[in-house]
């Protein structure tokens, strides 16, 4: 695969798990016992053999990769695992059904070893993806209780009888009050036309982002190339950033999908500081 050394850093997570630490650690501490270095000098001779086959190894390489993407998983899942708690069933459902789309992606990129569709750099767009997915759900959650209480029509039409009634009213006293009643209708409707208006956009948002990822995987059990595969994902990546047009009472979506939550908390602060 092209690039592969620089998508799937192989020579780290060789040099970093958990059983090659242990065992450094372990010569280490016997070199000590022993006030002797020749167990560190032996350590360290059959670590530079190890990495040399890590390197060269075809079955080892495949087993870094896997790993890699099981860490970017890993790391996803516990980043999001408070908002998924607050997810009412019909949410998490979904996000559910769009988590075993995403272990179907990452599954078959791993067989065809195609992994640098998904990864970018130090990214995984595939993670990136979902918890998009999961924010925008919390968001459309908060929205949609944010505009229960009534609905655009309705409150039209109370700001329609307000309006009739101060027309009608004569007296200099009632009429002040009917026009601060207008005047907060009128700014209700307008709220509410906004939040109604979010709630649209996140759920074309949303329904656009599960049919892609169901796509996605259909066209990778297809055979599609690498390169058009890495296409269909940058181009998915592009359509959802940025999300200003659905900025509103929680800001976090002006972040766009791939935006980490140290990032949205970070810019929150900034911004109320």
């Amino acid at each position: 695969m092209n690039g592969q050394s620089n998508r799937t850093p192989a020579f780290r997570v060789a040099l970093l798990n958990q059983y090659n630490l242990s065992l450094l650690g372990a010569a280490a501490i016997f070199s000590l016992a022993l006030a002797s270095r020749w167990p560190l000098l032996v350590a360290g001779a059959g670590e530079l053999v190890w990495l040399a086959f890590a390197m060269s190894s075809r079955r080892v390489r495949r087993w870094t990769v896997r790993h890699v993407l099981q860490q970017d998983n890993a790391r996803r899942v516990a980043e999001t695992a408070a908002s998924i708690r607050e997810l009412e069933p019909a949410y998490a459902a979904r996000v559910q059904k769009l988590e075993e789309i995403g272990a179907d992606i990452r599954q078959r990129a791993w067989q065809r070893e195609i992994e640098s569709v998904l990864r970018q750099g130090e990214e995984n767009r595939l993670e990136a993806l979902l918890a998009a997915f999961i924010r925008m759900a919390a968001q459309h959650q908060r929205l949609s209780h944010l505009a229960k209480p009534a609905s655009a029509a309705q409150l039209g039409e109370e700001v329609l009888g307000l309006g009739q009634s101060l027309s009608a009213e004569h007296d200099p006293a009632a009429r002040g009050v009917l026009m601060q009643a207008l005047s907060i209708a009128q700014r209700r409707l307008e709220q509410q036309d906004l939040l109604e208006g979010q709630l649209r956009v996140l759920g074309y948002r949303m329904g656009t982002l599960e049919m892609s990822l169901d796509y996605l995987r259909s066209q990778m059990f297809a055979g599609r190339s690498e390169h058009d595969l890495s296409a269909e994902v940058a181009q998915l990546i592009a359509t959802l950033t940025p999300l200003s047009d659905v900025e509103g009472p929680d800001a976090s979506l002006a972040y766009g999908p791939t935006a980490t939550v140290t990032e949205i908390s970070g810019a929150r602060r900034a911004r109320h500081s």
